[in-house]
Protein backbone atom coordinates (compact mmCIF):
# COMPACT_ATOMS: atom_id res chain seq x y z
CA UNK A 1 0.00 0.00 0.00
CA UNK A 2 3.10 2.36 0.78
CA UNK A 3 3.58 2.60 -2.80
CA UNK A 4 0.42 3.14 -3.75
CA UNK A 5 0.34 5.98 -1.75
CA UNK A 6 3.75 7.65 -3.02
CA UNK A 7 2.52 7.01 -6.82
CA UNK A 8 -0.67 8.80 -5.68
CA UNK A 9 0.98 11.65 -4.11
CA UNK A 10 3.72 12.00 -7.15
CA UNK A 11 0.99 12.02 -9.33
CA UNK A 12 -1.83 14.71 -7.31
CA UNK A 13 1.88 17.13 -7.64
CA UNK A 14 1.44 16.91 -10.70
CA UNK A 15 5.06 15.77 -11.87
CA UNK A 16 4.30 15.35 -15.32
CA UNK A 17 6.63 15.74 -19.02
CA UNK A 18 5.73 19.26 -20.56
CA UNK A 19 3.04 19.59 -22.81
CA UNK A 20 3.76 17.68 -26.57
CA UNK A 21 0.99 19.10 -28.16
CA UNK A 22 -2.22 20.74 -27.30
CA UNK A 23 -5.04 18.35 -26.43
CA UNK A 24 -8.36 18.31 -28.58
CA UNK A 25 -10.42 18.88 -26.13
CA UNK A 26 -8.69 22.10 -24.54
CA UNK A 27 -8.66 23.29 -28.41
CA UNK A 28 -12.44 21.94 -28.06
CA UNK A 29 -12.54 24.74 -24.75
CA UNK A 30 -10.89 27.20 -26.38
CA UNK A 31 -12.93 27.41 -29.46
CA UNK A 32 -15.93 27.75 -27.22
CA UNK A 33 -15.23 30.58 -25.71
CA UNK A 34 -14.09 32.49 -28.70
CA UNK A 35 -16.82 31.20 -30.48
CA UNK A 36 -19.30 32.58 -27.35
CA UNK A 37 -17.61 35.98 -27.12
CA UNK A 38 -17.36 36.68 -30.98
CA UNK A 39 -13.67 36.35 -30.83
CA UNK A 40 -13.65 33.10 -33.20
CA UNK A 41 -13.62 34.60 -37.05
CA UNK A 42 -14.13 32.15 -39.73
CA UNK A 43 -11.57 32.79 -42.79
CA UNK A 44 -10.60 31.02 -45.95
CA UNK A 45 -7.76 28.02 -45.14
CA UNK A 46 -4.34 28.44 -46.13
CA UNK A 47 -3.69 25.21 -47.21
CA UNK A 48 -0.46 23.87 -47.99
CA UNK A 49 1.38 22.09 -51.25
CA UNK A 50 2.01 19.19 -52.35
CA UNK A 51 4.55 17.87 -54.91
CA UNK A 52 3.81 15.10 -57.21
CA UNK A 53 6.36 13.09 -59.42
CA UNK A 54 5.36 11.36 -62.20
CA UNK A 55 7.35 8.81 -64.76
CA UNK A 56 9.40 11.62 -66.47
CA UNK A 57 11.03 12.67 -62.94
CA UNK A 58 8.45 15.90 -63.27
CA UNK A 59 8.10 17.03 -59.99
CA UNK A 60 4.99 19.49 -60.33
CA UNK A 61 4.41 21.68 -56.99
CA UNK A 62 0.40 21.32 -56.80
CA UNK A 63 -2.10 22.91 -54.91
CA UNK A 64 -3.71 20.55 -51.90
CA UNK A 65 -6.34 18.48 -53.38
CA UNK A 66 -9.75 20.37 -53.02
CA UNK A 67 -11.36 17.35 -53.25
CA UNK A 68 -10.40 16.32 -49.93
CA UNK A 69 -12.78 18.48 -48.55
CA UNK A 70 -17.00 17.73 -48.22
CA UNK A 71 -18.16 20.18 -50.68
CA UNK A 72 -19.98 22.50 -48.05
CA UNK A 73 -16.20 23.29 -47.21
CA UNK A 74 -14.80 24.10 -50.50
CA UNK A 75 -16.14 27.64 -50.62
CA UNK A 76 -14.26 28.36 -47.94
CA UNK A 77 -11.20 27.54 -49.46
CA UNK A 78 -8.66 29.58 -50.86
CA UNK A 79 -8.50 30.19 -54.65
CA UNK A 80 -5.89 27.44 -56.06
CA UNK A 81 -2.55 29.19 -56.97
CA UNK A 82 -1.91 29.78 -60.63
CA UNK A 83 1.74 29.08 -59.25
CA UNK A 84 1.13 25.91 -59.05
CA UNK A 85 -0.70 22.63 -60.85
CA UNK A 86 -4.18 21.56 -59.81
CA UNK A 87 -5.78 18.81 -59.62
CA UNK A 88 -9.11 18.17 -61.71
CA UNK A 89 -11.91 16.44 -62.11
CA UNK A 90 -12.77 15.00 -65.37
CA UNK A 91 -15.28 11.98 -67.36
CA UNK A 92 -12.15 10.21 -67.16
CA UNK A 93 -11.07 10.41 -63.55
CA UNK A 94 -8.25 13.06 -61.81
CA UNK A 95 -5.71 14.53 -63.70
CA UNK A 96 -2.71 17.03 -62.49
CA UNK A 97 -2.54 20.05 -64.97
CA UNK A 98 -0.38 22.76 -65.46
CA UNK A 99 -0.56 26.02 -67.37
CA UNK A 100 3.12 27.35 -68.43
CA UNK A 101 3.21 29.89 -71.14
CA UNK A 102 -0.01 29.72 -72.18
CA UNK A 103 0.03 25.67 -72.60
CA UNK A 104 -1.21 23.71 -70.45
CA UNK A 105 0.21 19.79 -70.12
CA UNK A 106 -1.66 17.23 -67.96
CA UNK A 107 -1.03 14.13 -66.09
CA UNK A 108 -3.11 11.45 -65.34
CA UNK A 109 -3.05 11.75 -61.38
CA UNK A 110 -2.86 7.76 -60.90
CA UNK A 111 0.63 7.52 -63.13
CA UNK A 112 2.44 9.39 -60.40
CA UNK A 113 5.47 7.63 -58.82
CA UNK A 114 6.21 9.47 -55.98
CA UNK A 115 4.16 12.22 -53.60
CA UNK A 116 5.70 14.20 -50.97
CA UNK A 117 3.19 15.35 -48.41
CA UNK A 118 3.29 17.86 -45.99
CA UNK A 119 3.67 16.73 -42.63
CA UNK A 120 1.30 19.86 -41.84
CA UNK A 121 -1.89 18.41 -43.42
CA UNK A 122 -5.25 19.74 -41.94
CA UNK A 123 -7.70 17.26 -43.57
CA UNK A 124 -5.60 14.67 -41.51
CA UNK A 125 -4.64 16.56 -38.12
CA UNK A 126 -8.63 17.42 -37.71
CA UNK A 127 -9.17 13.30 -38.38
CA UNK A 128 -6.73 12.73 -35.54
CA UNK A 129 -8.38 15.76 -33.33
CA UNK A 130 -12.13 13.52 -33.66
CA UNK A 131 -9.98 10.34 -32.72
CA UNK A 132 -8.76 12.63 -29.51
CA UNK A 133 -11.96 14.07 -28.63
CA UNK A 134 -13.56 10.22 -28.52
CA UNK A 135 -14.95 10.37 -32.60
CA UNK A 136 -14.64 8.36 -34.43
CA UNK A 137 -16.98 8.06 -36.82
CA UNK A 138 -15.90 12.02 -37.09
CA UNK A 139 -12.38 10.52 -37.92
CA UNK A 140 -13.53 7.65 -40.78
CA UNK A 141 -15.45 10.38 -42.06
CA UNK A 142 -12.09 12.01 -43.24
CA UNK A 143 -9.99 9.32 -43.37
CA UNK A 144 -12.35 7.18 -45.81
CA UNK A 145 -11.96 10.72 -48.44
CA UNK A 146 -8.46 9.80 -48.55
CA UNK A 147 -7.98 6.14 -48.97
CA UNK A 148 -10.48 6.39 -52.00
CA UNK A 149 -8.85 8.93 -53.34
CA UNK A 150 -5.59 7.41 -53.26
CA UNK A 151 -6.55 3.95 -53.86
CA UNK A 152 -4.64 3.46 -56.49
CA UNK A 153 -1.60 5.16 -55.64
CA UNK A 154 -1.46 3.41 -51.96
CA UNK A 155 1.78 1.36 -52.89
CA UNK A 156 3.93 4.19 -54.07
CA UNK A 157 6.46 6.32 -51.74
CA UNK A 158 4.69 9.15 -49.36
CA UNK A 159 1.62 8.35 -50.66
CA UNK A 160 -0.71 9.83 -47.96
CA UNK A 161 -3.10 6.54 -48.05
CA UNK A 162 -1.14 4.94 -45.51
CA UNK A 163 -1.52 7.58 -43.38
CA UNK A 164 -4.76 7.55 -43.74
CA UNK A 165 -4.95 4.18 -42.72
CA UNK A 166 -3.22 4.40 -39.66
CA UNK A 167 -6.86 6.87 -38.56
CA UNK A 168 -8.81 4.52 -39.90
CA UNK A 169 -7.04 1.43 -37.89
CA UNK A 170 -7.54 3.35 -34.80
CA UNK A 171 -11.56 4.53 -35.67
CA UNK A 172 -12.23 1.02 -36.17
CA UNK A 173 -10.22 0.08 -32.76
CA UNK A 174 -12.23 2.70 -31.10
CA UNK A 175 -15.61 1.20 -32.18
CA UNK A 176 -14.55 -2.02 -31.30
CA UNK A 177 -15.54 -3.38 -34.66
CA UNK A 178 -13.33 -6.10 -34.61
CA UNK A 179 -14.52 -7.87 -37.96
CA UNK A 180 -14.35 -4.84 -40.41
CA UNK A 181 -11.01 -3.72 -38.29
CA UNK A 182 -9.40 -7.48 -38.76
CA UNK A 183 -10.29 -6.94 -42.87
CA UNK A 184 -8.58 -3.43 -42.72
CA UNK A 185 -5.23 -4.71 -40.96
CA UNK A 186 -4.95 -7.41 -43.59
CA UNK A 187 -5.02 -4.83 -46.43
CA UNK A 188 -2.87 -2.65 -44.50
CA UNK A 189 -0.29 -5.15 -44.17
CA UNK A 190 -0.49 -6.01 -48.14
CA UNK A 191 0.82 -2.43 -48.97
CA UNK A 192 4.79 -3.06 -49.08
CA UNK A 193 5.36 0.75 -47.65
CA UNK A 194 3.02 0.14 -44.63
CA UNK A 195 5.83 0.10 -41.98
CA UNK A 196 7.29 3.90 -43.53
CA UNK A 197 4.54 5.27 -41.18
CA UNK A 198 6.49 5.37 -37.65
CA UNK A 199 4.74 3.82 -35.12
CA UNK A 200 2.03 2.17 -37.61
CA UNK A 201 2.98 -1.80 -37.11
CA UNK A 202 2.90 -1.15 -34.01
CA UNK A 203 -0.43 0.68 -34.07
CA UNK A 204 -1.76 -2.88 -35.73
CA UNK A 205 -0.54 -4.74 -32.75
CA UNK A 206 -2.00 -2.61 -30.01
CA UNK A 207 -5.45 -3.20 -32.37
CA UNK A 208 -4.73 -6.77 -31.98
CA UNK A 209 -4.32 -6.93 -28.54
CA UNK A 210 -7.62 -4.37 -27.80
CA UNK A 211 -9.35 -7.35 -29.71
CA UNK A 212 -8.11 -9.49 -27.14
CA UNK A 213 -8.97 -6.94 -24.80
CA UNK A 214 -12.54 -7.36 -25.94
CA UNK A 215 -12.30 -11.32 -26.21
CA UNK A 216 -11.51 -12.07 -22.38
CA UNK A 217 -8.02 -12.70 -23.63
CA UNK A 218 -6.30 -10.63 -20.54
CA UNK A 219 -3.66 -12.71 -19.73
CA UNK A 220 -2.33 -13.16 -22.87
CA UNK A 221 -2.60 -9.18 -23.21
CA UNK A 222 -0.59 -8.64 -20.08
CA UNK A 223 2.34 -10.74 -21.58
CA UNK A 224 1.91 -8.71 -25.03
CA UNK A 225 2.13 -5.91 -23.62
CA UNK A 226 4.97 -6.51 -21.02
CA UNK A 227 7.10 -7.55 -24.08
CA UNK A 228 5.74 -3.94 -25.93
CA UNK A 229 6.66 -2.03 -23.34
CA UNK A 230 10.27 -3.39 -23.19
CA UNK A 231 10.97 -2.71 -26.71
CA UNK A 232 9.67 0.83 -26.93
CA UNK A 233 10.98 4.45 -26.42
CA UNK A 234 7.84 6.10 -27.80
CA UNK A 235 5.50 7.31 -25.01
CA UNK A 236 2.32 7.77 -27.29
CA UNK A 237 2.51 3.98 -27.41
CA UNK A 238 3.85 3.87 -24.23
CA UNK A 239 0.92 5.39 -22.50
CA UNK A 240 -1.49 3.28 -24.87
CA UNK A 241 0.21 0.46 -23.84
CA UNK A 242 0.37 1.15 -19.79
CA UNK A 243 -3.75 2.22 -20.28
CA UNK A 244 -4.21 -1.71 -22.04
CA UNK A 245 -1.76 -3.41 -19.73
CA UNK A 246 -4.17 -2.06 -17.10
CA UNK A 247 -7.71 -2.47 -18.64
CA UNK A 248 -6.90 -6.36 -18.97
CA UNK A 249 -5.53 -6.05 -15.23
CA UNK A 250 -8.72 -4.59 -13.97
CA UNK A 251 -10.56 -6.95 -15.73
CA UNK A 252 -8.78 -9.74 -13.65
CA UNK A 253 -10.02 -8.09 -10.30
CA UNK A 254 -6.04 -7.08 -9.99
CA UNK A 255 -7.07 -3.63 -9.30
CA UNK A 256 -4.01 -2.72 -7.28
CA UNK A 257 -1.84 -4.06 -9.84
CA UNK A 258 -4.45 -2.05 -12.30
CA UNK A 259 -3.78 1.36 -10.23
CA UNK A 260 -0.28 1.41 -10.38
CA UNK A 261 0.09 0.65 -13.93
CA UNK A 262 -2.51 3.45 -14.25
CA UNK A 263 -0.40 5.61 -12.61
CA UNK A 264 2.60 5.60 -14.21
CA UNK A 265 0.35 7.22 -17.35
CA UNK A 266 0.17 11.03 -15.79
CA UNK A 267 3.45 10.74 -13.77
CA UNK A 268 5.87 9.23 -16.41
CA UNK A 269 3.88 10.16 -19.76
CA UNK A 270 2.09 13.30 -19.14
CA UNK A 271 3.05 14.67 -22.34
CA UNK A 272 0.76 12.53 -23.79
CA UNK A 273 -2.25 14.68 -22.13
CA UNK A 274 -4.75 12.93 -24.73
CA UNK A 275 -4.54 9.98 -22.61
CA UNK A 276 -4.56 11.88 -19.10
CA UNK A 277 -7.96 11.53 -18.54
CA UNK A 278 -8.39 8.07 -19.48
CA UNK A 279 -6.05 6.97 -17.38
CA UNK A 280 -7.32 9.50 -14.33
CA UNK A 281 -10.74 8.04 -14.99
CA UNK A 282 -9.53 4.13 -14.83
CA UNK A 283 -7.58 5.56 -11.60
CA UNK A 284 -10.69 6.81 -10.17
CA UNK A 285 -12.68 2.88 -10.78
CA UNK A 286 -9.53 1.06 -9.34
CA UNK A 287 -9.57 3.36 -5.90
CA UNK A 288 -13.53 2.59 -5.78
CA UNK A 289 -12.65 -1.16 -6.22
CA UNK A 290 -10.25 -1.18 -3.87
CA UNK A 291 -12.92 0.13 -0.90
CA UNK A 292 -12.18 -2.61 1.66
CA UNK A 293 -12.07 -2.71 5.19
CA UNK A 294 -8.98 -2.99 5.54
CA UNK A 295 -8.25 -0.31 3.26
CA UNK A 296 -10.92 2.26 5.10
CA UNK A 297 -7.98 4.55 6.92
CA UNK A 298 -6.97 5.51 3.10
CA UNK A 299 -10.61 6.70 2.17
CA UNK A 300 -9.82 5.95 -1.08
CA UNK A 301 -13.25 6.74 -2.28
CA UNK A 302 -12.93 10.37 -1.33
CA UNK A 303 -9.29 10.25 -3.43
CA UNK A 304 -11.67 8.70 -6.03
CA UNK A 305 -13.47 11.66 -6.51
CA UNK A 306 -10.81 13.94 -6.41
CA UNK A 307 -9.60 12.22 -9.69
CA UNK A 308 -13.33 12.70 -11.01
CA UNK A 309 -13.45 16.56 -10.12
CA UNK A 310 -9.95 17.31 -11.31
CA UNK A 311 -11.16 15.53 -14.67
CA UNK A 312 -14.80 17.70 -14.82
CA UNK A 313 -12.13 20.89 -14.12
CA UNK A 314 -9.24 20.34 -16.12
CA UNK A 315 -10.09 18.45 -19.45
CA UNK A 316 -13.75 19.62 -19.72
CA UNK A 317 -14.76 19.05 -23.02
CA UNK A 318 -13.15 15.62 -22.87
CA UNK A 319 -15.50 12.35 -23.07
CA UNK A 320 -14.16 11.05 -19.65
CA UNK A 321 -15.36 14.63 -18.32
CA UNK A 322 -18.71 13.52 -19.12
CA UNK A 323 -18.18 10.07 -17.96
CA UNK A 324 -16.66 11.13 -14.15
CA UNK A 325 -19.79 13.73 -14.03
CA UNK A 326 -22.14 10.60 -14.12
CA UNK A 327 -19.85 8.88 -11.62
CA UNK A 328 -20.27 11.39 -8.94
CA UNK A 329 -22.64 11.77 -6.24
CA UNK A 330 -25.99 14.34 -6.97
CA UNK A 331 -24.80 17.07 -4.80
CA UNK A 332 -21.34 17.05 -6.09
CA UNK A 333 -22.56 16.72 -9.47
CA UNK A 334 -23.98 20.15 -8.90
CA UNK A 335 -21.32 21.74 -7.26
CA UNK A 336 -18.34 20.18 -10.39
CA UNK A 337 -20.74 21.95 -12.91
CA UNK A 338 -21.61 25.03 -10.84
CA UNK A 339 -17.34 25.86 -11.62
CA UNK A 340 -17.27 24.93 -14.88
CA UNK A 341 -18.10 27.69 -17.48
CA UNK A 342 -21.97 27.89 -19.65
CA UNK A 343 -20.91 26.28 -22.44
CA UNK A 344 -19.15 23.39 -20.55
CA UNK A 345 -22.04 23.31 -18.87
CA UNK A 346 -24.33 22.69 -21.96
CA UNK A 347 -21.91 20.51 -23.13
CA UNK A 348 -21.86 18.22 -20.16
CA UNK A 349 -25.72 18.21 -19.31
CA UNK A 350 -26.33 17.12 -22.99
CA UNK A 351 -23.93 13.92 -22.61
CA UNK A 352 -24.69 12.91 -18.59
CA UNK A 353 -28.52 12.21 -18.53
CA UNK A 354 -27.97 9.38 -21.29
CA UNK A 355 -24.58 7.95 -19.10
CA UNK A 356 -26.68 8.35 -15.37
CA UNK A 357 -28.50 4.96 -15.74
CA UNK A 358 -25.56 2.80 -17.15
CA UNK A 359 -23.36 4.71 -14.42
CA UNK A 360 -26.27 3.51 -11.53
CA UNK A 361 -26.64 0.89 -12.70
CA UNK A 362 -22.61 0.06 -13.08
CA UNK A 363 -23.05 1.28 -9.54
CA UNK A 364 -25.25 -1.17 -8.23
CA UNK A 365 -23.46 -4.14 -9.23
CA UNK A 366 -20.18 -2.87 -8.58
CA UNK A 367 -21.66 -2.83 -4.62
CA UNK A 368 -22.89 -6.65 -5.00
CA UNK A 369 -19.22 -7.42 -6.25
CA UNK A 370 -17.64 -5.66 -3.48
CA UNK A 371 -19.42 -7.19 -0.92
CA UNK A 372 -18.80 -10.99 -2.45
CA UNK A 373 -15.15 -9.93 -2.69
CA UNK A 374 -15.07 -8.02 0.79
CA UNK A 375 -13.76 -11.67 2.53
CA UNK A 376 -10.43 -10.92 0.62
CA UNK A 377 -7.54 -9.22 1.04
CA UNK A 378 -5.14 -7.25 -1.49
CA UNK A 379 -1.40 -8.85 -1.26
Amino acid sequence: MSKILKYLAVATLGIVAPLATVPAFAQDAKDAKEKASGMKVEKAAKLPTVTIVFSAQEAWETNYPEWLFPASQRKSLRKPSKKYARIVRESRGYYVSKTENDATRSYPLASAVKIEWPDNDPRLAAAQNELNRGNPSGALEVAETFLTFFSSLKSIEGSPWIRAAAIKLDALDQQGNDTSLQLFISEITAVPNYKSIEGLPQKIELARLNQLVRKGENAMVLNESDRLIKTTYDTELLARLHLLKGNALYNLSRYEEALLTYLRIPVFYGNQVNFVPAAKLAIARSLKRMDRPETKSMNLPARAEEYLMEIIQKYPMSLEAKAALAELPQHKREAALAKSSLEEQAAAKAAVTSQMENAESDSDSDEEESSDDSGGSDE
